[in-house]
């Protein structure tokens, strides 16, 4: 891009020469809008441009344009009737390229070559303030150099002009041939077949020729991907195709003394201009932030006040048999803060159903004799790669526990379901990464997915979950105003984590039982105090659930 510069004394005299030789054409074309050079912006000017622009960035996975870096000390700048637009070179490291060609790996370089997208800030010349910011895609289909090519000042560029939002949403664009305006380009929905509109109407009553000719096209969105596996030193790259917006040319409205060359008529889209889109959102409401999120099928954003997915678990069935138990614990647990991010990893789009059921027929002992009480279960569902799951409560215990008991069994039951959610992954799909720092690598999931599945699942509840499971009970107990000890949480969070498959290793066993005596230690919990918990609480007499209440 064309950097700016200072105007020289030697250039004076011949400006003043030139501008008292055109002073008549300048009126009589008082129209048009006055563009011309500035000096350097300085650390000031540059410090304002790069402040409110990144404020105002809207950053989504969905908009492309928003990876792209400025170069602020790379502006050119002119003004027109309203506004001074600043022109801002930008870094595309990505080589994102939209085209309204074919493009192939084949061509991509030569067709990269002839496409360059820019920033472009409007300042009120009024009250000079920043008002709004686009992005201009600019595809070269002649042989002049695209740094001759500005907003509004087209010089003798031939190719498309293509308008973005600040959302990375096309707004529209214009067609020069030789820095004349031929055409202007409208987003459609989808494409309309070629069309002539004959001129006599009061709109296009202006139009030259006898019709206005409309034809369909589009608009496709490239970009370079690269990545390699872990442990790997090579990085592969690939052109990827991330989208397409379908347009309509029409050949450019001209009115009377209009030239078609740069500015066009006054007022928005008399030619060459930006024209902001009317976007409704999601939300329905004009040019809102709101926007689609297809990994969870939910409106998020702007005026919805939802920041993230919502975890699509299915407690009807629970509801419905035991409504306190979904009222006080379920919900409470499954929606809290704290619960989403203890699950974030796991929301990807593949991410699974968990649905939660009740069962009378578990085995369930006595005070008396003892024997076994099974709290609940987890199951995967066939379908889907056996991705989602189906968690089953004892009924017995939701009759007869305490609610800690049955808050414990809801984050233990839902950890087995992503847990073995991420597991399917692993095994569909082996790719070894990290997720977070508390998160172990999908290849331990994959390597998981071949041990016993009581005892994988409950060796990773107990060495990578234990402490965020406790955070959530916290949570809970202190939102339903409980007086639980830590210690009483952490016994109650232990229930159930050292049994193991038949089949278990010797190995195994040891190991599950080593890491087992580790958080009790942590918790400085004994073997008799985990016999007087749950005593005290599989079979409770204070605390349980309330039987009435929960229907409201």
């Amino acid at each position: 891009m064309k950097k700016l510069f200072n105007l020289s004394l030697k250039k004076i005299n011949f400006l003043l020469i030139f501008g008292l030789s055109s002073l008549f054409l300048f009126i009589n074309s008082c129209k048009k809008d006055i563009q011309y050079l500035t000096d350097e912006l300085n650390k000031q000017e540059i410090n304002k441009l790069s402040d409110w622009y990144h404020k105002n960035l809207v950053v989504a996975d969905t908009n492309q344009f928003s990876r792209l870096k400025p170069m602020w000390k790379d502006v050119y700048v002119n003004e027109q009737t309203d506004y001074k637009v600043y022109e801002v070179a930008l870094q595309n490291p990505e080589k994102l390229l939209v085209s309204t060609t074919n493009v192939s790996t084949e061509n991509f370089e030569q067709q990269n070559n002839k496409h360059e997208i820019r920033l472009l800030l409007f300042e009120d010349k009024k009250n000079a303030a920043l008002e709004f910011f686009c992005y201009i895609v600019l595809e070269n289909q002649g042989n002049t150099e695209m740094e001759n090519f500005h907003y509004k000042r087209p010089g003798e560029f031939s190719g498309k002009v293509l308008f973005y939002d600040p959302r990375g949403i096309m707004a529209n664009g214009w067609t020069y041939n030789k820095g004349k305006l031929s055409h202007s380009i409208t987003v459609t929905a989808k494409p309309e077949p070629t069309q002539v509109v004959k001129s006599g109407s009061k709109k296009l009553s202006n139009v030259y020729g006898s019709g206005t000719q409309c034809s369909s096209g589009f608009a496709d969105r490239y970009m370079i991907v690269c990545g390699s596996y872990e442990g790997s030193t090579v990085t592969n790259c690939r052109l990827q195709f991330i989208g397409i917006t379908y347009v309509t040319y029409c050949t450019e409205i001209r009115n009377e003394g209009d030239d078609g060359s740069g500015g066009g008529t006054e007022g928005p889209g008399g030619g060459g201009d930006y024209i902001p889109p009317v976007v409704i959102d999601c939300a329905d409401v004009p040019n809102g932030d709101a926007y689609w999120n297809s990994s969870c099928n939910t409106c998020m954003g702007g005026t919805t006040g939802i920041t993230e997915c919502p975890l699509e678990l299915k407690t009807d069935s629970l509801k419905k048999k035991f409504p306190c138990a979904d009222k006080l614990i379920a919900q409470p647990i499954l929606t809290s803060p704290i619960m989403s991010k203890f699950v974030e990893p796991f929301l990807t789009p593949q991410r699974p159903t968990v649905t939660y059921l009740t069962d009378n027929t578990l085995p369930w002992g006595n005070a008396t004799t003892g024997g076994t009480f099974m709290l609940g279960n987890n199951a995967p569902v066939n379908s889907g790669a056996g991705l989602s799951s189906t968690v089953t409560f004892n009924e017995k215990m939701l009759q007869n526990s305490s609610q800690l008991l049955i808050a414990a069994t809801v984050v233990h039951e839902t950890l087995h379901a992503y847990i073995n959610y991420k597991i399917a992954i692993a095994q569909y799909n082996y790719n070894a990464y990290n997720e977070s720092n508390w998160m172990v690598g999908l290849n331990n999931f994959y390597l998981m997915g071949n041990l016993p599945a009581n005892y994988s699942n409950h060796t990773m509840m107990l060495e990578d979950y234990f402490d965020k499971s406790m955070d959530v009970l916290q949570a809970w107990n202190a939102k339903q105003g409980f007086i639980y000890s830590t210690k009483d949480m952490a016994s109650a969070m232990l229930y159930g984590l050292n049994t193991y498959d038949t089949g278990t290793s010797q190995t195994q066993i040891n190991n599950i039982n080593a890491v087992f005596q580790n958080v009790k230690t942590k918790y400085s919990i004994t073997a008799s105090d985990l016999t007087t918990f749950n005593l005290a609480n599989l079979i409770a007499t204070t605390n349980k659930l309330p039987t009435t209440g929960c229907n409201q």
